[in-house]
């Protein structure tokens, strides 16, 4: 309202010196065809892009986001705070999160690169990775834990009194999904968020290939697809840069996005930039196979919406991503093969980017 009424008091302060200089203007003007009579200069519309980031900021988002399509980037830009203090540096296209669940479709990878090495196979029996599976796990198959149909307890969901600390191991949080009764029958999609599953994964990958999941991750997933800002948390690492996750006033507890219990379903750390340049690694067949690739872009059981490690299908659409948001952050990687468009949300707060995956699209498309 300020705006208007200054701009207003100058327009009329002016108008009496307009007055006394339109006979001076118009003599100028005499026997100069045409520039009497030019029309002004209309104005360029915006781009898609231009209102995607005029809607963000509109909405205060908090994060950065990237849009590409057909190889070419249309926005790289960041929003926010990237902590709680004023003082906080504000969000760039190139700040690092917290990336959370974007870590599951990595897991998904390595375990398909093992069996692309025929160290595994995905129709194995996860009880022969594991010391001390339960007798009602041994119809289980690695397949089940990378479309979420295990039908496995979770700590996380159904046990309040689960409460990871730095110190908690993966062997802890699958000890305490494995002393209870399943929740349902192997092979029917699970009816609460898909937690367990990436953790067992994650502990079958280090149990194949010797190592610990961080450096597995990093040489042979992160590595190949030139990410040089991006690695999983570990315990009392510090990661320089890197926006602070909070929310409802605190930031995340310590342990939960850190921890070595939750290697395969958290941890990843990485960029905007980064996370579409394993985007695009991942669809060039840099990272596996494209029958493998083929696995996690294609629905698997009855009435699933997963792939291998990626949602095959999201809001009733053929997008593949992997997304999601806890108290102190969101994140969203969405693909579409049919248009060549990638988005990718990363946020140090909780957000409603997954629903703004859809309206983007439909602008993309005027």
């Amino acid at each position: 309202m300020r705006r208007i009424v200054v701009v207003t008091l100058a327009l009329l302060l002016g108008f009496s010196a307009y007055l006394g200089r339109l006979p001076r203007v118009h003599a100028a003007l005499q026997g100069r065809p045409g520039l009497a009579t030019k029309e002004p200069r209309k104005k360029k519309a915006l781009s898609a892009a231009q209102r995607i980031n005029q809607a963000l900021v509109h909405y205060g988002f908090i994060g950065s986001v990237l849009i590409a399509q057909n190889g070419k980037v249309l926005l790289s830009h960041g929003y926010g705070q990237s902590g709680l203090r004023a003082s906080a540096p504000r969000n760039r296209a190139g700040t690092v999160y917290n990336a959370d669940d974007l870590t599951v479709p990595l897991t998904a990878s390595a375990i398909l690169q093992l069996q692309d090495e025929g160290k595994l196979s995905v129709g194995d029996s996860v009880c022969r990775y594991l010391s001390g599976c339960p007798a009602d796990w041994k119809p289980i198959t690695i397949e089940n834990l990378l479309d979420c149909t295990s039908g496995i307890y979770d700590p996380i969901v159904q046990d309040n009194s689960f409460s990871p600390t730095p110190a908690t191991t993966t062997a802890d949080y699958i000890a305490d999904a494995a002393s209870h009764p399943l929740m349902g029958a192997p092979g029917v999609p699970d009816s609460w968020p898909c937690n367990p599953e990436p953790i067992i994964l994650g502990s079958i990958v280090q149990t194949v290939s010797g190592g610990t999941f961080p450096s597995y991750i990093e040489q042979r997933v992160l590595q190949p697809a030139g990410l040089s800002h991006s690695g999983i948390l570990q315990p009392n690492v510090t990661v320089p840069g890197m926006a602070t996750p909070y929310g409802a006033g605190h930031t995340a507890p310590a342990g939960w996005i850190d921890g070595d219990w939750s290697y395969g379903l958290m941890g990843l750390y990485s960029t905007v930039d980064d996370v579409y340049k394993w985007d695009e690694a991942l669809l060039a067949g840099k990272i596996v196979t494209q029958s493998s690739l083929a696995g996690m872009m294609n629905m698997h059981g009855q009435g699933s919406p997963y792939g291998w490690g990626l949602f095959a299908s999201y809001l009733g659409k053929q997008l593949m991503v992997a997304s999601g948001e806890t108290p102190w952050d969101t994140e969203v990687n969405a693909i579409v093969p049919s248009t060549n468009t990638i988005i990718v949300f990363l946020c140090n707060t909780e957000t409603n980017a997954p629903s703004y995956v859809t309206p983007i699209l439909g602008l993309l498309k005027t």
